[in-house]
């Protein structure tokens, strides 16, 4: 089979000379008798897996269009040492091979070469978390000493020096935007008026508290390659100027929330606490279009759509029935505990016999000291292990009881809920039972409840 290659090139920085890497990316191709099939880059982290184009130099790898690819460096394809042995992995399985310019072909069977390029990625692996680590303590040293830590500036904001500087222009369209929606315009007709195009630039507009001095600290963050937005998130004091009157901002403040409350009146959203598979928070919306009722969608950087309430209700309420039945055996394991209790303490009184019996026949000399020392050790230790276990199960019944208290409450719950059509005590009673609902894909899902291990 001919040498058909792809060469790999990823930019994360702009002080990195991606095009001096890609030239000597072709001279390899070249020197190697490798044609060159394609050329993927990413400008992106080598943290995040998901990059468009490493993901799509996978796919074509899948389709057999190539059996060689070309990186500058091992780290320019991953930094995650995981990614890297499954990718590993999977090309030893289609036969294709890892050439590095740096560190040599990666993909050779021999043990020797594979475990130093295991610590290799360790390594850029590590070195990505330190990083990472670094980049995060001087982000947090900019955001406390009320500089502005990176991204465009604010509507209504210039930047001099890290600080945000006003824009007099522009603060004035800021402020009376504050003061035509205080005074009941809403956010989609000032999205016309002012020509912003999206209506979520103003609701974040009238949201952002950099307009009253301050500066919002973690409210954005990198999990498993997306960006997350935190719904809770610190405030600080900046060092800039601020363009909207905080009795004017906190009022826009009160007037959206009682918006939101007519919008969403209580009962229309029945579960709150759910997080998406990229690390995300979900939120409940409303299927306008469709009309098929409350669906639940990430709201960071993967935008999934995840379920719709009514097929999650279904979901949860199987789980909960579930979690009850499996505490179904408790007076059977209850039974076997006492049983096992009996034969313990049954076995503590034979020893007791045995060594009464032992010391009369070391008395009578009939046993010698060091055989009488060596016995009694031997009682001693299967006693200490029979107390052991006798305790073990004292805490382990213990436990059951409390189970079965747990169990009876959340049957109490279920009660209420097939008795009920009222959607206000449904997600009241769901916020009772459930702590979290954690995604693993579209469709299953971990579910945490309040009264159950």
């Amino acid at each position: 089979m001919r040498s058909r290659g792809a060469i790999y090139v990823r930019e994360s920085t702009e002080k990195q000379d991606w095009k001096a890497q890609l030239e000597q990316c072709k001279t390899y191709c070249k020197n190697h008798g490798i044609e060159i099939y394609k050329i993927y880059k990413d400008i992106a982290s080598g943290s995040n897996n998901n990059r468009k184009e490493f993901l799509r130099l996978q796919e074509d790898m899948e389709d057999e269009r190539f059996n060689k690819v070309v990186v500058w460096e091992l780290s320019r394809a991953t930094r995650d040492f995981m990614a890297y042995k499954v990718m590993i992995m999977r090309m030893a399985e289609l036969g294709v091979e890892l050439h590095s310019i740096q560190e040599g072909i990666l993909t050779e069977g021999d043990i020797d070469v594979e475990f130093s390029n295991d610590i290799r990625a360790l390594i850029n692996s590590h070195e990505r978390k330190r990083t990472a680590k670094r980049v995060k303590s001087r982000m947090e040293h900019i955001a406390r000493s009320g500089r502005w830590t990176g991204g465009p500036p604010p509507h209504g904001y210039r930047l001099k020096d890290k600080i945000l500087v006003v824009n007099e222009d522009e603060a004035d369209r800021v402020r009376e935007i504050f003061n035509l929606y205080l005074r009941g315009e809403g956010i989609a007709a000032l999205t016309r008026r002012f020509g912003f195009g999206d209506v979520k630039k103003i609701r974040r507009m009238l949201k952002n508290e950099v307009y009253i001095g301050k500066l919002k600290f973690r409210q954005q963050e990198s999990k498993n390659g997306f960006v997350v937005r935190n719904k809770e998130y610190e405030v600080i004091e900046g060092n800039h100027e601020g363009i909207v009157e905080e009795g004017l901002f906190y009022g826009v403040q009160e007037l959206m929330e009682r918006k939101q409350r007519r919008k969403n009146p209580a009962g229309t959203y029945l579960f709150h606490k759910l997080k998406c598979f990229c690390g995300g928070s979900i939120y409940g919306r409303r299927d306008k279009r469709s009309k098929k009722g409350v669906y639940y969608q990430c709201m960071n950087s993967c935008g999934k759509k995840i379920i719709y309430q009514d097929v999650l209700l279904e979901k949860v309420l199987k789980e909960l029935k579930g979690s009850i039945e499996r505490f179904s055996c408790l007076e059977e394991v209850e039974i076997n505990n006492k049983a096992q209790r009996r034969m313990y303490k049954k076995e503590v009184r034979d020893l007791d016999r045995q060594e009464e019996k032992l010391l009369e026949k070391y008395l009578d000399g009939k046993v010698p000291e060091r055989l009488y020392d060596s016995q009694m050790e031997r009682y001693n230790t299967r006693r200490e292990e029979i107390k052991k276990e006798l305790l073990r199960l004292e805490r382990l019944e213990g436990n059951q009881k409390a189970r079965e208290g747990n169990r009876k409450i959340l049957l109490n719950y279920l009660e209420q809920i097939d008795s009920t059509k009222d959607m206000v005590t449904l997600e009241k009673v769901m916020g009772l039972i459930i702590d979290e609902i954690e995604f693993i894909d579209h469709f299953e899902f971990n579910l945490k409840v309040n009264f159950l291990d």
